[in-house]
C-alpha cells in the first residue's frame, strides 16, 4: 500500500465519522512507544514512575481511526505487538497492566501504509500472512486518492 499524506484524504473521511485521527509512523518506534510504559512522574520524587499509555492504546481506547505509517520499516516486535490487533482477536493484551483491550469494532480502524521497496532505506516486504490482513491499494496520483476516498465518503454517509 502506498499512500501519499501531502493532504490526507483520511482526516475529511474520519471528520465524517466524528472520530479522531491518529497517525504512527511505527518505523522509529519500539512496541511499548505504541502501547505505554511506566515513565517518571514528572515534578514526582526520584524513582516515581507511573504508566503512560501509548498512542496507539489511546486510540484502540477511544475507538479512533489508527494510520501506521511506514509498517515495512517496522521493527519485529512492533509487529507482532500489533498482530493480536488485526487478527481475529482484534484485541491487545498489555502484560505490564495486566488487562486486555478490544479493538472497537464499527468505531476503530486501522490503515497501514508503506513505501514500494524499491525506494530503499531498509525497507522490506512484509510476510504475505501479515499483508493479508489488510485490503492492499496502490496509490501513483492525487487523483486517484480523491476518486477512492470520494466513494468510501459516500459509502460512509449511506
Amino acid at each position: 500500500m502506498t499512500l501519499s499524506f501531502h493532504s490526507c484524504p483520511l482526516l475529511g473521511v474520519c471528520d465524517l465519522e466524528g472520530g479522531g485521527l491518529s497517525f504512527l509512523v511505527t518505523a522509529f518506534q519500539d512496541v511499548s512507544d505504541l502501547f505505554g510504559a511506566d515513565l517518571p512522574v514528572e515534578g514526582g520524587e526520584g524513582g516515581c514512575f507511573a504508566w503512560r499509555d501509548g498512542p496507539l492504546l489511546r486510540a484502540l481506547k477511544a475507538g479512533h481511526w489508527v494510520v501506521l505509517d511506514e509498517l515495512n520499516l517496522a521493527s519485529q516486535s512492533v509487529l507482532e505487538g500489533l498482530n493480536a490487533c488485526l487478527d481475529h482477536r482484534a484485541e491487545v493484551y498489555v502484560p505490564e497492566l495486566g488487562r486486555t483491550f478490544q479493538v472497537q469494532p464499527g468505531q476503530t480502524r486501522l490503515f497501514a501504509c508503506q513505501n514500494p521497496l524499491h525506494q530503499g532505506g531498509g525497507r522490506k516486504g512484509l510476510p504475505k500472512s501479515f499483508l493479508n490482513r489488510f485490503t492492499q491499494v496502490s496509490f501513483f496520483l492525487k487523483l486517484e486518492i480523491l476518486m477512492i476516498f470520494r466513494c468510501i465518503t459516500c459509502a460512509v454517509s449511506e
